[in-house]
């Protein structure tokens, strides 16, 4: 337990670089375009390389050496921040070299976090359905210390010095992790098997797309949901800082709060997940708690109160926390061999529409204003939930348990 102890201290200290920067970032990118089309773009770039990478090193990735991987996406993204550290301190306003630095974040992150996450279990897998409530609790109540550490700061110091922190937890992160070793067995093993080309990479593959569609069904059922979910919904998490500066031409200090407050339902969620004995239903109980949400989604277009926005930012962390937590557990009862290429694969998929979900709704909220695409994801995501349990909900499906 030492090592992963080790190697979760360096992700919290990775963690609150860029939960820091997370409060500012986009409050920059506006500066820089002066456009709310031009600003969310930023996300469609990293999505898109996110994939592209994901698809391309998954198989890579769960026969290689995990600690390679963490290490070299603390080194690239090092890199990355310390050229927005520049770029923000000499005011270089080059949306395009934006978008590659944005690119590269979103890149690294299809083979970092998925590596660092199977390094972890490689020592807590038999152990993690019943910690999983606490580690995800744990993590949000740093990132609210953060974002109200990030909101009072982002009225007293320039937006590089985010940026270059968040360079600087990188590397402490590395000096952390460099001397942390992998274990012997489990998901963070190396694969004793030698490399076989892309051939061999691409039968791995649909080898662990068999392995899904045989021994993991629920997980199909809640991709066919988060796939259109996702599309309209996740793209959200840009427009809310923009509907901040924006609509309520409000800085980044309140975006701070009010971020907190949906890290606090995080936070909540997780706690939850905790206390719940009872096992969370995928196909019946997931999209009923999604479609409520939604419902509150939709209200931010009728309501021009800052405290409506903050109710449903909290609703909404403590559904996405329950969620989750549920979700880490199914797959942290992957088989090790699949761990990366399926985590990898749910994401890919399910979140396949985020890019093209992003250009609509940038575009919608160019012609009918920056509220509109809350009322568009709100009533979607409520009727695609609403098929959805109409078509699986009643299917006997295995629960995904939450607490052993």
């Amino acid at each position: 337990m030492k090592s992963f102890y080790r190697l979760y201290t360096a992700q919290l200290i990775s963690l609150t670089g860029t939960t820091l920067n997370s409060v500012v970032s986009i409050f920059w990118i506006y500066s820089l375009t002066g456009s709310v089309a031009k600003s969310a773009m930023s996300a469609v770039f990293c999505l898109l390389a996110k994939t592209a990478v994901s698809l391309a090193f998954s198989s890579a990735i769960d026969r290689g050496d995990k600690k390679k991987y963490v290490l070299t996406g603390e080194v690239i993204q090092f890199f990355v921040f310390l050229g927005l550290f520049f770029m923000a301190k000499y005011d270089i306003k080059n949306i395009c070299l934006v978008y590659v630095l944005q690119a590269v974040i979103g890149g690294v992150s299809a083979f970092y976090g998925p590596a660092r996450s199977a390094w972890q279990l490689g020592y807590i897998r038999g152990a993690y359905a019943g910690i999983a409530g606490r580690i995800y609790s744990a993590n949000n109540f740093i990132s609210i210390l953060c974002m109200a550490a990030g909101g009072y700061l982002s009225g007293h110091v320039p937006f590089y010095a985010f940026f270059l922190y968040n360079a600087i937890t990188f590397v402490l992160a590395f000096g952390i992790e460099l001397s942390v070793e992998e274990p012997e067995s489990g998901a963070a093993g190396p694969s004793k098997r030698p490399a076989r080309g892309l051939t061999g990479l691409k039968n791995e593959f649909l080898e662990c797309l068999e392995y899904v569609k045989r021994d993991e069904k629920e997980l199909l059922s809640l991709i066919r949901l988060f796939v259109l979910i996702n599309m309209l919904s996740a793209p959200l998490v840009t427009f809310v800082p923009l509907l901040i500066r924006v609509g309520f031409d409000l800085n980044a200090s309140v975006y701070g709060l009010v971020l907190m407050l949906g890290t606090l339902g995080s936070l909540m969620g997780g706690l939850i997940s905790v206390k719940l004995k009872r096992s969370l239903g995928g196909a019946g109980a997931i999209p009923g708690i999604i479609a409520g949400s939604s419902l509150l989604t939709g209200a931010v277009y009728f309501s021009p109160s800052l405290w409506v926005l903050a109710t449903i930012l909290l609703v909404s962390g403590v559904v996405g926390g329950v969620i989750s937590v549920s979700m880490s557990i199914a797959f942290s009862r992957i088989n090790p061999r699949h761990y990366c290429k399926v985590t990898g694969f749910f994401e890919n998929i399910s979140g396949a529409l985020v890019p093209f979900g992003l250009v609509i709704l940038s575009c919608i909220s160019s012609k009918y204003g920056i509220r509109a695409p809350f009322l568009l994801s709100g009533v979607c995501s409520f009727a695609v939930c609403a098929v959805f349990y109409m078509r699986y909900g009643a299917a006997e499906e295995r629960p995904v348990v939450l607490v052993s």
